[in-house]
Protein backbone atom coordinates (compact mmCIF):
# COMPACT_ATOMS: atom_id res chain seq x y z
CA UNK A 1 0.00 0.00 0.00
CA UNK A 2 3.17 2.12 0.35
CA UNK A 3 4.98 1.51 -2.34
CA UNK A 4 3.39 4.37 -4.32
CA UNK A 5 1.57 7.60 -2.96
CA UNK A 6 -1.81 7.98 -4.32
CA UNK A 7 -2.33 11.76 -5.71
CA UNK A 8 -6.01 13.20 -6.08
CA UNK A 9 -7.05 13.81 -9.47
CA UNK A 10 -9.41 15.87 -10.83
CA UNK A 11 -12.46 15.94 -13.46
CA UNK A 12 -13.78 18.59 -14.96
CA UNK A 13 -17.18 19.58 -17.19
CA UNK A 14 -18.47 22.57 -18.64
CA UNK A 15 -21.97 24.15 -18.41
CA UNK A 16 -23.28 21.33 -20.91
CA UNK A 17 -21.86 18.65 -18.70
CA UNK A 18 -18.76 17.70 -20.89
CA UNK A 19 -15.44 16.58 -19.65
CA UNK A 20 -13.07 19.24 -20.00
CA UNK A 21 -10.13 17.66 -20.27
CA UNK A 22 -7.86 21.42 -20.10
CA UNK A 23 -9.58 22.09 -16.72
CA UNK A 24 -9.36 19.09 -15.01
CA UNK A 25 -5.55 18.39 -16.31
CA UNK A 26 -4.70 22.03 -14.79
CA UNK A 27 -6.40 21.66 -11.83
CA UNK A 28 -4.62 17.99 -11.32
CA UNK A 29 -1.20 20.03 -12.08
CA UNK A 30 -2.16 22.50 -9.27
CA UNK A 31 -2.92 19.25 -6.85
CA UNK A 32 0.57 17.69 -7.50
CA UNK A 33 2.31 21.04 -7.22
CA UNK A 34 0.92 21.02 -3.98
CA UNK A 35 1.56 17.62 -2.54
CA UNK A 36 5.58 18.41 -3.91
CA UNK A 37 5.77 21.15 -1.86
CA UNK A 38 3.87 19.70 1.31
CA UNK A 39 4.57 16.80 3.64
CA UNK A 40 1.30 15.10 1.98
CA UNK A 41 3.97 12.26 0.99
CA UNK A 42 5.07 11.46 4.58
CA UNK A 43 1.59 11.92 5.85
CA UNK A 44 0.21 9.66 3.59
CA UNK A 45 2.90 7.13 4.40
CA UNK A 46 1.87 7.64 8.31
CA UNK A 47 -1.77 7.20 7.06
CA UNK A 48 -1.43 4.00 6.05
CA UNK A 49 0.15 2.75 8.79
CA UNK A 50 -1.87 4.05 11.01
CA UNK A 51 -5.21 2.33 9.77
CA UNK A 52 -3.56 -0.78 10.25
CA UNK A 53 -3.64 -0.54 14.52
CA UNK A 54 -5.99 2.10 14.83
CA UNK A 55 -9.69 1.80 14.58
CA UNK A 56 -9.53 5.09 12.21
CA UNK A 57 -7.13 7.18 10.47
CA UNK A 58 -8.03 10.45 10.49
CA UNK A 59 -6.22 13.39 8.42
CA UNK A 60 -6.50 16.95 8.87
CA UNK A 61 -6.02 19.22 5.92
CA UNK A 62 -5.97 22.78 5.69
CA UNK A 63 -3.55 25.91 4.75
CA UNK A 64 -2.02 28.14 7.11
CA UNK A 65 -0.14 31.63 7.03
CA UNK A 66 2.30 32.46 10.01
CA UNK A 67 4.83 34.74 10.82
CA UNK A 68 7.87 34.87 12.85
CA UNK A 69 10.32 36.98 14.00
CA UNK A 70 14.05 36.60 13.24
CA UNK A 71 17.18 38.47 13.85
CA UNK A 72 18.99 39.90 10.16
CA UNK A 73 23.05 39.88 11.22
CA UNK A 74 24.38 43.36 9.43
CA UNK A 75 27.49 43.70 7.74
CA UNK A 76 28.58 44.96 11.05
CA UNK A 77 28.35 42.25 13.14
CA UNK A 78 24.98 43.79 14.68
CA UNK A 79 21.61 42.60 14.15
CA UNK A 80 17.83 43.78 14.36
CA UNK A 81 14.73 42.10 14.23
CA UNK A 82 12.49 41.72 11.46
CA UNK A 83 9.44 39.64 10.87
CA UNK A 84 9.25 37.16 8.28
CA UNK A 85 6.87 34.49 6.70
CA UNK A 86 7.68 31.26 8.30
CA UNK A 87 8.11 28.96 5.37
CA UNK A 88 7.98 25.64 7.29
CA UNK A 89 5.15 26.33 9.33
CA UNK A 90 2.85 28.26 6.30
CA UNK A 91 1.43 26.42 3.16
CA UNK A 92 -1.02 23.55 2.81
CA UNK A 93 -0.58 21.37 5.57
CA UNK A 94 -1.05 18.04 5.92
CA UNK A 95 -1.98 16.65 10.06
CA UNK A 96 -2.48 13.26 11.21
CA UNK A 97 -5.52 13.66 14.23
CA UNK A 98 -4.91 10.95 16.84
CA UNK A 99 -8.44 9.26 17.42
CA UNK A 100 -8.34 10.30 21.17
CA UNK A 101 -8.04 13.87 19.98
CA UNK A 102 -11.29 14.28 18.05
CA UNK A 103 -14.56 14.01 19.61
CA UNK A 104 -17.66 13.17 17.19
CA UNK A 105 -21.19 13.99 17.60
CA UNK A 106 -22.50 10.38 16.83
CA UNK A 107 -20.82 7.23 16.84
CA UNK A 108 -23.46 5.92 14.19
CA UNK A 109 -22.66 8.31 11.10
CA UNK A 110 -19.70 7.45 9.17
CA UNK A 111 -18.97 10.06 7.40
CA UNK A 112 -17.24 12.85 9.32
CA UNK A 113 -18.12 15.35 6.74
CA UNK A 114 -21.82 14.57 8.53
CA UNK A 115 -21.73 14.92 12.05
CA UNK A 116 -23.34 17.16 13.73
CA UNK A 117 -20.30 18.77 15.03
CA UNK A 118 -16.27 17.95 15.81
CA UNK A 119 -14.31 18.75 18.79
CA UNK A 120 -10.41 18.89 18.25
CA UNK A 121 -8.25 18.86 21.54
CA UNK A 122 -4.48 18.62 21.83
CA UNK A 123 -2.19 20.10 24.11
CA UNK A 124 0.76 22.62 22.26
CA UNK A 125 3.45 24.45 24.51
CA UNK A 126 2.31 27.42 26.20
CA UNK A 127 4.91 29.55 24.25
CA UNK A 128 3.74 28.68 21.22
CA UNK A 129 0.23 29.48 22.28
CA UNK A 130 0.87 33.17 22.69
CA UNK A 131 2.82 33.33 19.55
CA UNK A 132 -0.35 32.37 18.21
CA UNK A 133 -3.10 33.82 20.24
CA UNK A 134 -1.02 36.62 22.44
CA UNK A 135 -2.76 39.16 20.27
CA UNK A 136 -6.10 38.14 21.34
CA UNK A 137 -7.80 40.19 23.81
CA UNK A 138 -8.61 37.33 26.07
CA UNK A 139 -5.80 36.17 26.26
CA UNK A 140 -4.68 38.07 29.22
CA UNK A 141 -6.75 35.27 31.42
CA UNK A 142 -4.74 32.15 30.27
CA UNK A 143 -2.82 30.52 32.71
CA UNK A 144 -0.32 27.76 31.96
CA UNK A 145 -1.86 24.74 34.01
CA UNK A 146 -5.13 26.05 35.13
CA UNK A 147 -8.40 25.82 33.33
CA UNK A 148 -11.27 27.73 33.31
CA UNK A 149 -14.49 25.64 33.99
CA UNK A 150 -18.41 26.45 33.99
CA UNK A 151 -21.13 25.34 36.79
CA UNK A 152 -24.56 25.18 35.73
CA UNK A 153 -25.78 24.61 39.08
CA UNK A 154 -24.38 28.41 40.40
CA UNK A 155 -23.81 29.93 36.72
CA UNK A 156 -20.14 31.12 37.91
CA UNK A 157 -16.59 30.26 36.19
CA UNK A 158 -13.96 28.58 38.67
CA UNK A 159 -10.33 27.98 37.57
CA UNK A 160 -8.99 24.67 38.71
CA UNK A 161 -5.69 23.10 38.51
CA UNK A 162 -5.03 20.81 35.37
CA UNK A 163 -5.10 17.47 37.20
CA UNK A 164 -1.97 16.25 34.07
CA UNK A 165 -0.05 19.06 35.86
CA UNK A 166 1.19 20.35 32.29
CA UNK A 167 2.62 23.53 33.76
CA UNK A 168 4.25 24.10 30.30
CA UNK A 169 1.01 23.24 27.98
CA UNK A 170 -2.29 24.40 27.72
CA UNK A 171 -5.00 22.22 26.14
CA UNK A 172 -6.48 23.78 22.93
CA UNK A 173 -9.81 23.23 21.80
CA UNK A 174 -11.53 23.77 18.19
CA UNK A 175 -15.51 23.35 17.68
CA UNK A 176 -16.16 22.66 14.52
CA UNK A 177 -20.46 22.91 14.06
CA UNK A 178 -22.31 22.47 10.20
CA UNK A 179 -25.33 23.14 11.70
CA UNK A 180 -24.71 26.39 13.51
CA UNK A 181 -22.06 27.30 11.30
CA UNK A 182 -19.41 27.73 14.26
CA UNK A 183 -15.49 27.37 14.41
CA UNK A 184 -14.80 28.49 17.70
CA UNK A 185 -11.28 28.12 19.51
CA UNK A 186 -10.84 27.24 23.48
CA UNK A 187 -7.74 27.75 25.37
CA UNK A 188 -7.37 25.92 28.63
CA UNK A 189 -11.31 26.95 28.67
CA UNK A 190 -11.01 30.64 27.58
CA UNK A 191 -12.45 31.24 24.26
CA UNK A 192 -9.77 33.14 21.47
CA UNK A 193 -12.34 34.51 18.90
CA UNK A 194 -15.96 35.92 18.09
CA UNK A 195 -18.52 33.51 19.40
CA UNK A 196 -20.22 33.69 16.61
CA UNK A 197 -16.92 32.87 14.34
CA UNK A 198 -18.32 31.28 11.25
CA UNK A 199 -16.20 28.07 9.70
CA UNK A 200 -13.29 29.51 7.74
CA UNK A 201 -14.10 27.29 5.21
CA UNK A 202 -15.79 28.82 2.00
CA UNK A 203 -17.52 25.19 1.21
CA UNK A 204 -18.18 25.25 4.55
CA UNK A 205 -16.61 21.67 5.06
CA UNK A 206 -15.27 20.16 8.09
CA UNK A 207 -11.35 20.07 7.76
CA UNK A 208 -11.09 16.34 7.96
CA UNK A 209 -10.81 13.16 6.64
CA UNK A 210 -11.22 9.48 7.86
CA UNK A 211 -10.74 6.42 6.83
CA UNK A 212 -10.93 2.61 7.90
CA UNK A 213 -8.97 -0.41 7.56
CA UNK A 214 -12.41 -2.45 7.73
CA UNK A 215 -15.93 -1.58 8.56
CA UNK A 216 -17.90 -2.94 11.27
CA UNK A 217 -21.85 -2.91 11.71
CA UNK A 218 -22.40 -2.74 7.88
CA UNK A 219 -20.43 0.36 7.67
CA UNK A 220 -22.53 2.42 10.25
CA UNK A 221 -20.23 3.06 12.55
CA UNK A 222 -17.62 5.89 12.44
CA UNK A 223 -14.83 3.63 13.62
CA UNK A 224 -13.76 0.71 12.38
CA UNK A 225 -12.04 -2.79 12.78
CA UNK A 226 -8.14 -2.01 12.86
CA UNK A 227 -5.66 -5.13 10.78
CA UNK A 228 -3.52 -5.13 14.24
CA UNK A 229 -7.24 -6.20 16.24
CA UNK A 230 -8.37 -8.28 13.87
CA UNK A 231 -5.52 -10.56 13.70
CA UNK A 232 -4.98 -10.61 17.65
CA UNK A 233 -6.98 -13.06 18.49
CA UNK A 234 -5.35 -15.37 16.09
CA UNK A 235 -1.53 -13.85 17.45
CA UNK A 236 -2.60 -14.86 20.93
CA UNK A 237 -3.11 -18.21 19.53
CA UNK A 238 0.14 -18.34 17.93
CA UNK A 239 1.86 -17.19 21.09
CA UNK A 240 0.77 -19.57 23.12
CA UNK A 241 1.29 -22.55 20.53
CA UNK A 242 5.00 -21.06 20.15
CA UNK A 243 5.25 -21.48 23.91
CA UNK A 244 3.88 -25.12 23.93
CA UNK A 245 6.12 -26.05 21.45
CA UNK A 246 9.33 -25.07 22.69
CA UNK A 247 8.51 -25.99 26.23
CA UNK A 248 7.77 -29.63 24.59
CA UNK A 249 11.23 -29.49 22.37
CA UNK A 250 12.77 -28.70 26.02
CA UNK A 251 11.38 -31.52 27.76
CA UNK A 252 12.48 -33.76 24.50
CA UNK A 253 16.06 -32.85 24.61
CA UNK A 254 16.65 -33.06 28.58
CA UNK A 255 13.31 -34.59 29.86
CA UNK A 256 13.05 -34.75 33.68
CA UNK A 257 14.55 -38.45 34.98
CA UNK A 258 13.09 -40.84 38.55
CA UNK A 259 15.87 -42.92 40.05
CA UNK A 260 14.67 -46.45 41.42
CA UNK A 261 17.09 -48.20 43.67
CA UNK A 262 19.51 -47.25 46.58
CA UNK A 263 22.72 -45.78 44.28
CA UNK A 264 23.19 -42.37 44.20
CA UNK A 265 23.19 -40.97 40.03
CA UNK A 266 23.59 -37.13 39.70
CA UNK A 267 24.24 -35.37 36.51
CA UNK A 268 27.88 -36.26 36.74
CA UNK A 269 26.81 -39.71 35.88
CA UNK A 270 25.19 -38.75 32.64
CA UNK A 271 27.73 -38.09 30.20
CA UNK A 272 28.14 -39.12 26.66
CA UNK A 273 30.53 -42.38 26.37
CA UNK A 274 31.34 -42.73 30.36
CA UNK A 275 30.63 -45.77 32.21
CA UNK A 276 29.28 -46.50 35.28
CA UNK A 277 28.82 -49.45 37.46
CA UNK A 278 26.53 -49.88 40.36
CA UNK A 279 26.58 -51.86 43.79
CA UNK A 280 22.82 -52.47 43.90
CA UNK A 281 21.28 -54.50 40.72
CA UNK A 282 17.76 -52.74 41.19
CA UNK A 283 19.29 -49.28 40.58
CA UNK A 284 17.21 -47.82 37.16
CA UNK A 285 16.86 -44.52 35.90
CA UNK A 286 13.96 -43.62 33.66
CA UNK A 287 12.61 -40.40 31.91
CA UNK A 288 9.07 -39.27 33.15
CA UNK A 289 8.38 -36.80 30.53
CA UNK A 290 4.92 -37.07 29.34
CA UNK A 291 4.53 -37.82 26.15
CA UNK A 292 4.74 -34.50 23.42
CA UNK A 293 3.81 -33.72 19.64
CA UNK A 294 5.92 -31.16 18.57
CA UNK A 295 5.05 -31.78 15.09
CA UNK A 296 1.03 -31.02 15.55
CA UNK A 297 2.19 -27.95 17.51
CA UNK A 298 3.91 -26.81 14.60
CA UNK A 299 1.68 -27.61 12.29
CA UNK A 300 -1.27 -26.09 14.24
CA UNK A 301 1.17 -22.83 13.95
CA UNK A 302 1.26 -23.28 10.36
CA UNK A 303 -3.05 -23.50 10.10
CA UNK A 304 -3.14 -19.79 12.15
CA UNK A 305 -1.07 -18.23 10.43
CA UNK A 306 -2.26 -19.20 6.95
CA UNK A 307 -5.45 -17.80 8.30
CA UNK A 308 -3.63 -14.61 9.23
CA UNK A 309 -2.12 -14.19 5.74
CA UNK A 310 -5.85 -14.99 3.97
CA UNK A 311 -6.91 -12.03 6.30
CA UNK A 312 -3.93 -9.62 5.47
CA UNK A 313 -1.03 -10.83 2.93
CA UNK A 314 0.74 -13.73 2.10
CA UNK A 315 4.38 -13.95 3.31
CA UNK A 316 6.32 -13.98 -0.26
CA UNK A 317 4.31 -10.49 -0.89
CA UNK A 318 7.37 -9.15 2.51
CA UNK A 319 9.53 -11.15 0.65
CA UNK A 320 9.55 -14.17 2.72
CA UNK A 321 9.84 -17.03 -0.36
CA UNK A 322 8.28 -20.74 0.23
CA UNK A 323 11.11 -23.24 0.94
CA UNK A 324 9.98 -25.63 -2.13
CA UNK A 325 10.39 -23.95 -5.46
CA UNK A 326 7.55 -22.52 -7.59
CA UNK A 327 6.41 -21.30 -11.32
CA UNK A 328 6.24 -18.03 -12.36
CA UNK A 329 2.28 -18.76 -13.03
CA UNK A 330 1.67 -19.85 -9.09
CA UNK A 331 3.47 -16.91 -8.04
CA UNK A 332 1.50 -14.43 -10.37
CA UNK A 333 -1.62 -16.15 -9.06
CA UNK A 334 -0.81 -16.10 -5.76
CA UNK A 335 0.19 -11.61 -5.83
CA UNK A 336 -2.87 -11.88 -7.83
CA UNK A 337 -4.68 -13.69 -4.56
CA UNK A 338 -2.78 -11.14 -2.04
CA UNK A 339 -4.68 -7.99 -4.64
CA UNK A 340 -8.24 -9.98 -3.92
CA UNK A 341 -7.24 -10.00 -0.21
CA UNK A 342 -6.42 -5.96 -0.13
CA UNK A 343 -8.62 -5.11 -2.59
CA UNK A 344 -11.42 -4.10 0.52
CA UNK A 345 -8.04 -1.86 2.05
CA UNK A 346 -7.23 -0.06 -0.98
CA UNK A 347 -10.98 1.07 -1.72
CA UNK A 348 -10.65 2.56 1.95
CA UNK A 349 -7.34 4.32 1.41
CA UNK A 350 -8.51 5.20 -2.20
CA UNK A 351 -11.80 7.38 -0.26
CA UNK A 352 -9.77 9.15 1.94
CA UNK A 353 -7.52 10.32 -1.09
CA UNK A 354 -10.62 11.19 -2.51
CA UNK A 355 -11.63 13.09 0.22
CA UNK A 356 -8.41 15.11 0.94
CA UNK A 357 -9.04 16.14 -3.14
CA UNK A 358 -11.94 17.82 -2.17
CA UNK A 359 -10.40 19.98 0.63
CA UNK A 360 -7.41 20.18 -1.75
Amino acid sequence: MTATTLYPRFVAENANDEEDRDAGQVMTDISEWIIENSDYKRKFLQAVISALVAPATIVEFGFAEVMRKIKEIQDDGSWTEKEILDEIMSGFQTHLVPVGELLIANFYEPDIQKQRFLIRRKYIDYKEAKAIYGGKENWKYVNPGVFAVFNHEDNSFYDVQDDEEKDNQVLEVRYYSRMLDLELVFINGIIMCDPTQPIKRKDKRYRFAKTIFEPLNDGQCFYGKSAASKLGSDQEVIDTLYNMVLDGSYLQLMPPMALYGSEEVDSSVIVPGMITSFNDPNTKLDSIAPRTDTRGGLEAISMVERSMSESSQDNFRSGIGDTGGETARAVLLKDKNAEIAMGLFKHMIGFLVEDIGVLM
